[in-house]
């Protein structure tokens, strides 16, 4: 039986996550990407371009092996067309990894 621990940590820049570098870490289970209320949306740079918005739900990744290899990277984007512009960015990621 692999122990699991939750890390939870805030970010209010573009940020980037790389499962090899996370203190501790041999592998993640779980990645949830939160983003705020009244925070610029975040858009996951992987290819997709997702867009995480506080109203709907977060960004995540599960795997019932741990994820050893990989990175994501998430960049705060303000755009004309949505209806409140704020200059505010908060992300809130929240981890469930072996170590």
């Amino acid at each position: 039986m692999i122990g699991a621990t939750l890390g939870i940590k805030s970010y209010s820049d573009d940020f980037e996550l790389d499962f090899e570098e996370l203190n501790k870490c041999k592998g993640i289970f779980s990645l949830e990407v939160y983003v705020l209320q009244n925070s610029m949306p975040l858009q996951v740079k992987d290819g997709s371009n997702q867009l995480i918005k506080a109203e709907f739900n977060p960004f995540k990744i599960s795997s019932p092996v741990p994820m050893k290899k990989g990175k994501i990277n998430f960049e705060f984007k303000e755009f004309e067309n949505l209806e409140t512009s704020t200059s505010t960015k908060k992300a809130i990621v929240r981890i469930i990894y072996c170590e």
